[in-house]
């Protein structure tokens, strides 16, 4: 469990399917017109997990979600998945958090862009290399937290008595320069 991991595991655990559903709501209501959205996926099959987690955020938002996987980390596979989103009437595009994904914003970012299509991302630097928002878990709370189980553990704490800690800071991030150039309006409601 994750309060008594046993062993020597412990550290600090992320929610990010979780925050996928979330980010689709932001995405949602920074675009309030929309009705549907695409859902890009690194290389691969997405997994049923994750399509049946979307496909239940996007019944509860009265939304549809077009969900594509990208032949390769490369801008033109981009390009060729975000314009199958577009020409199926994605007003803007959820990228899924993953490791693959997570340093790639400066690639698929302008492609977005391009086409017209506001991204939502997970973590607060990737709307700032091209994502025009970006919610997900604060790393610099999140670094934190592990040098302080580092430090309790250098001290002489068992990481088996250390609970893996389910991190609880979000954070919330609009590019407002990559909003201007796809032409999107963030409300009030979403910057507050």
């Amino acid at each position: 469990s994750l309060a008594r991991p046993g062993g020597n595991v412990t550290g600090i655990a992320f929610q990010t399917s979780e925050g996928d559903a979330k980010r689709l709501q932001f995405l949602r209501e920074a675009m309030p017109a929309a009705r549907r959205f695409g859902y890009l996926w690194p290389l691969g099959a997405i997994p049923v997990r994750v399509v049946d987690l979307m496909t239940d955020a996007a019944r509860r938002l009265n939304v549809e979600v077009t969900m594509r996987s990208v032949a390769a980390l490369e801008p033109a596979a981009y390009e060729a998945a975000l314009s199958a989103m577009r020409k199926e009437g994605a007003a803007g595009v959820l990228v899924a958090s993953t490791q693959a994904l997570s340093f790639e914003a400066q690639h698929f970012g302008p492609v977005a862009q391009s086409l017209g299509l506001p991204t939502i991302c997970e973590w607060d630097y990737m709307a700032r290399t091209g994502c025009v928002l970006a919610y997900g878990h604060d790393l610099e709370y999140g670094r934190r937290r592990v040098g302080e189980y580092v430090a309790r553990i250098l001290r002489g704490t068992s990481p088996e008595d250390l609970p893996v800690e389910q991190a609880d800071t979000w954070k919330l991030t609009v590019n407002k320069g990559a909003a201007a150039r796809v032409s999107l309006a963030i409300p009030l409601s979403v910057l507050t």
